[in-house]
């Protein structure tokens, strides 16, 4: 089974640099991220299940995206997620901006779509 989870508001929080206040985890770019509490347990859980095959979406630039995983599987947070992405076996599959499709393309989410980076996720292109 794959199980998809999108990086911003699951794994970590991402607010502008100047909202942020003192607490944050870490600056990357113009932004400060939060680690979610539990983050590290729940990426064990379903890595280390014999029957899922775990995923990252996000609708940012892999560019953008790398320095972000490094962050999130440095050993400093928890050596076994180190671990666990340097393994082919375990290493989390990453969908990234190019996996995602306009909003604007798209007839139901045109209406919705508030700025021309606006996307949704299109699965099809995952599969």
């Amino acid at each position: 089974m794959l199980v998809l989870v999108d990086l911003n508001g699951t794994l970590l929080h991402r607010v502008e640099k100047r909202g942020a206040g003192l607490n944050f985890s870490f600056k990357e770019g113009k932004h400060a991220y939060w680690l979610r509490p539990g983050h590290d347990d729940f990426i064990l859980a379903l890595t280390c299940h014999p029957r899922i095959k775990f995923g990252l979406y996000s609708s940012i630039m892999r560019k953008n995206v790398l320095p972000l995983l490094c962050r999130i599987f440095d050993k400093s947070n928890n050596e076994k997620l180190e671990d666990l992405a340097r393994s082919a076996e375990t290493a989390p599959l990453v969908f990234d901006h190019a996996h995602c499709a306009s909003m604007f393309d798209h007839k139901y989410y045109k209406e919705l779509a508030e700025h021309k980076w606006d996307t949704f996720r299109d699965l099809t292109r995952v599969f």
